[in-house]
């Protein structure tokens, strides 16, 4: 803009210079009409050079005021979002299914346990059932099944469970929920129908043959079908068989009642003690361990179990372990001699027989018939240096009736000792 304000006032001046100059008299001819041309032309192409430079510069600061800020606007884009939190996906959390099966002749029984059970049960037609377990997830594991089903398959989606059960001939079904604890059980029972349909043909062959003379019954008497033994029921019915069974020597057929039973129901709790005892017996620890490992978890203050992992940890040399066990037990004589007996052992065995002399002073004092009691007596009064109190033990222990041969010998050879020691 300065350069055009420049060539003005040279214009301005050249103009005021000619003015100022005297006119000559003498004019040729079309001079005059030449001048004025060429300062006509003279200012339209100033104010020409002017327009040009106005639309150059108009043009070219406003391009580069706007391509800065759309720089700008681009940077703050990216920045915001680079800024964005990371969406955190939430993740439903699922209950955890556990699925029993029992069966026995013409029926079948399967126990769905969860902390919270919400189901569907549709008959497709005789032969076929859906069962749909919502919210729920389950490792497909070994389900002890009936001849009479054909087909029984599972498939695990995010909405749950949805198990489809096919059977080779018509079944009826009826489904209980019971609330046991923390947990909800659905019971569905599935009974095979054949028999009874061929029962009521028969019965109505018979009565198509019967005279007409003959008279009917007046009444007939209802006959009550046996009711689907409860998870629980069945736990302490194969219990009791097996342990009958165990009386008699038969160990292997003890076995196949209890087995089916704790691997299809995590709860049964007295089928797993009497297969535990069993295996400890048996010197099989590898089993009794994971055994003991799933009662404990159901029932972590059961009395039976926790000595039974004692005796398994005394087995082992593991006898802090055992200590451990019966501790969470309180002691209470009255109620649990043998867990009182087992802590004093222990005791005897870890070397701390200032335990182990409380404990059996109250064993004594609860039954002085006891033998053992006065022999574990006697053992932790010699170790405590109570040399004349331990053998008063012993000689109580010997005037009691004694079966084992190996408990009547210690005691002969301690108080042989200490009559010994005593004279020397």
């Amino acid at each position: 803009m300065s350069l055009v304000n420049d060539m003005l006032n040279d214009l301005e001046q050249r103009q005021r210079s000619s003015d100022a100059k005297p006119q000559l008299e003498v004019v040729p001819v079309g001079r005059s009409v030449v001048t004025q041309k060429k300062s006509w032309m003279l200012s339209l192409l100033v104010m020409g050079l002017v327009v040009m430079l106005t639309v150059l510069s108009y043009q070219y600061w406003p391009h580069s005021k706007k391509t800065l800020i759309s720089k700008e606007v681009n940077t703050s884009v990216v920045d915001t979002q680079v800024a964005l939190p990371t969406p955190v996906a939430v993740k439903q959390e699922i209950n955890d299914l556990l699925i029993e099966s029992y069966k026995n002749e013409g029926g079948f029984q399967l126990v769905f346990i969860a902390d919270k059970l919400d189901y569907q049960i549709s008959p497709i037609d005789k032969t076929h059932l859906k069962i749909i377990i919502e919210d729920v997830s389950w490792s497909p594991s070994r389900l002890s099944l009936p001849d009479w089903l054909s087909e029984i398959h599972s498939v695990q989606n995010n909405d749950g469970v949805e198990i489809t059960i096919k059977s080779s001939q018509p079944f009826s079904y009826q489904a209980q929920l019971e609330v046991m604890g923390n947990q909800q059980n659905l019971a569905v029972v599935m009974k095979t129908v054949t028999a009874a349909l061929s029962q009521g043909q028969q019965d109505k062959t018979v009565s198509r043959t019967i005279k007409p003379n003959i008279e009917k019954p007046a009444a007939v008497v209802a006959v009550k079908k046996p009711r689907a033994l409860t998870s629980s029921q069945l736990d302490r019915k194969a219990s009791a068989e097996a342990q009958q069974l165990i009386h008699r020597g038969s160990y292997q057929q003890a076995e196949q009642k209890l087995w089916p039973v704790v691997d299809g129901y995590s709860g049964a709790k007295e089928s797993r003690v009497t297969l535990v005892t069993l295996l400890l017996g048996q010197q099989r620890y590898q089993l009794a361990e994971q055994q003991l490992d799933i009662g404990l978890k159901n029932y972590p203050q059961e009395r039976r179990l926790l000595k039974l992992d004692a005796r398994l940890s005394m087995a082992q040399g593991r006898l802090e372990n055992a200590r451990d066990s019966l501790l969470k037990l309180p002691i209470n004589i009255s109620v649990d001699s043998e867990h009182v007996d087992l802590l004093a052992v222990i005791y005897q065995g870890l070397g701390d027989h200032q335990q182990a002399l409380k404990l059996y002073h109250q064993l004594v004092l609860f039954d002085a018939e006891k033998s053992q009691w006065w022999v574990g007596l006697g053992v932790s009064m010699e170790a405590s240096g109570q040399v004349s109190n331990a053998r008063a033990a012993y000689l109580r222990a010997s005037r009691l009736p004694i079966k084992n041969e190996a408990l009547k010998q210690y005691i002969s050879q301690r108080l042989a000792a200490i009559s010994a020691d005593t004279k020397g």
